[in-house]
Formats: structure tokens, sequence, C-alpha cells
């Protein structure tokens, strides 16, 4: 069809378009007035590379970001942490004597997000993509308490971030001790 075929459909059903377009507009605006405004808060942490250059020391970080990432999400996410926050933050206070804890955390974890962040890093081979950063957000009815609970997630990413990190050092630290006494 070309552009002349679509213009005469529109002259020839304009009365169609004259009461339908407005009549949708006016839902349209009426149910988006009506929904309660919803509010998001970000956090944004930078993934770091190794530090110590490969050729010295090689990584013992043996997964990639993502599988990191989604570890720690399932770390934080377990329903006895979340209800924790929930607790603490007052959230779900309408639903709290109605439903069970579990579709409370459902609820939390729909509220929640990670989505990573990609970008052209210098690589080996040339510019390779990566992930550089992820974002944690959090959304709610109430914008301070979405700006609390991403920072609490945001918080509880880096902390056990650190954990792992620490577990992975002391590890291998153990390791090298036990090898430099065989050694020896």
């Amino acid at each position: 069809p070309s552009i002349e075929d679509y213009i005469d459909i529109v002259r020839r059903r304009k009365m169609l378009f004259i009461f339908t377009v407005p009549l949708l507009l006016f839902i349209s605006v009426a149910v988006t007035m009506s929904l309660p405004p919803i509010f998001s808060a970000n956090g944004v942490i930078l993934i770091q590379g190794q530090e110590i250059p490969e050729d010295l020391v090689r990584s013992t970080v043996t997964n990639y970001a993502e599988q990191q990432i989604e570890v720690t999400r399932q770390k934080i996410t377990t329903t006895a942490r979340i209800m924790e926050i929930i607790n603490k933050h007052k959230l779900y206070l309408d639903l709290k004597g109605r439903t069970s804890n579990t579709q409370l955390a459902d609820n939390f974890r729909e509220a929640m997000s990670v989505k990573m962040i990609e970008a052209e890093v210098p690589g080996q081979w040339g510019n390779q993509r990566a992930n550089v950063a992820f974002i944690v957000s959090f959304m709610d009815k109430d914008p301070m308490k979405a700006q609390l609970v991403a920072n609490e997630l945001t918080t509880q990413f880096l902390e056990e971030n650190v954990k792992a990190r620490t577990s992975k050092a002391d590890e291998t630290a153990k390791f090298l001790r036990e090898e430099a006494d065989r050694m020896q």
C-alpha cells in the first residue's frame, strides 16, 4: 500500500477517527491520572578490575562479574533479609497483616532491580564490550523510602563483596602459608 491508500482510508473512516481518538485519549489521561506515582531510586556500583598486574599474581576471580553479582543478589534477596528491610523501613504496611512473608518478599523483589552497565574497554585484542558497573534500584510510592531502601541494598551489595573478597584473600593466604611451610 502506498501513502495515497492510507490517506484514502483515513478519508473514508474520518468519522470513526473523529470519535475514537478523543475518547481513547480521554480514557488514557484518566487512567494515568488515577494511578499513584511510583518513585525509583538508584545506586550505581563501579566494577573494578584487578589492580595487581596479571603477570605477577594470577587473579583469584574466576567468575564473570555478572555471575558474582547474581550470587550476591541471591544472598541479599533471601526472604529473611528482605523481611528485615521491610520491617526496618516499614514497607508494605497495607499488606502486612493480610499476606504472607513470602508474598511480601515477592513484592519487594519485583520492586527491586539489578541492571548491568556495559561499555567498550580496551583489551588485549582491541576494544571489547565489558560490564563496567551495575545499577541497584528500588521503586516505591514514597520517594524517601525508595531512596533509603536503594541505599541499603547498595550498601549490602558492597558489604557482601567485601566479605567474599576477604574470604578469598584469607583462603589464598592460608594456601600460600601452607605451601611456604611445605617448601621449607
